[in-house]
């Protein structure tokens, strides 16, 4: 019965999220008219959708980015999806596709990772 009712939660919460966060998006934006303050809530706004990309896609990154014996998975909604690489890229426990993504995330800034890793 739980999980019905959060599914419908779960239903709810993405129609509204479809509707309301382009919109405070735009606002946000608009707001932001410093380039600083503009800067941080874009960086803001980027973690927020990492988290949750790091618990919707859980279950498939923990089957093909991470190997089974990796003690750090995915699915913390207060976790990056790179602080997870980096945990298991210092323990070696990515998968050939894993060290793909790591090495992409490591061009995009030097030891990305590495310097994403939160204490959970």
């Amino acid at each position: 019965m739980k999980a019905v009712l959060f599914f419908f939660l779960l239903v709810v919460a993405l129609i509204l999220a479809a509707i309301l966060v382009p919109i405070g998006f735009i606002v946000g934006v608009v707001r932001s008219s410093i380039k600083i303050k503009l800067a941080d809530y874009l960086f803001r706004f980027c973690i927020g959708i990492d988290q949750l990309g790091n618990v919707g896609c859980s279950d498939l990154f923990n089957l093909i980015l991470i190997m089974p014996s990796a003690k750090d998975k995915f699915g913390n909604p207060d976790e990056t999806i790179s602080s997870v690489l980096g945990k298991n890229y210092q323990t070696k426990k990515l998968t050939w596709l894993g060290m793909g993504l790591n090495n992409f995330l490591n061009k995009l800034e030097k030891e990305h990772t590495i310097k994403a890793i939160e204490e959970t």
